[in-house]
């Protein structure tokens, strides 16, 4: 919150973290229509908190495996990245 990108997180959690009830993940529209931003908006914001959030993950990674193999292994699974 202190950073101010409270929608950026919003649309994070309704996109990749949290879909609808039915299980269907919202449409960029859709979001646009409930954040009251651009559709364009939700591309852009979406794609910093999807950078924000792997870094982290990585950040996160990298204090908890032991050398750069385990590392690179753990964030090659979870990610699917090759770091």
């Amino acid at each position: 919150e202190s950073s101010g990108k409270q929608v950026h997180f919003r649309l994070f959690e309704r996109y990749d973290l949290r879909p609808s009830s039915g299980g269907d993940r919202p449409t960029y529209d859709q979001l646009a229509d409930e954040c009251r931003v651009p559709t364009t908006q939700v591309t852009n914001h979406l794609a910093w908190a999807r950078r924000a959030f792997r870094r982290n993950v990585l950040s996160m990674l990298r204090e908890m495996t032991g050398g750069e193999e385990e590392y690179r292994d753990e964030a090659r699974r979870l990610l699917g990245l090759d770091v």
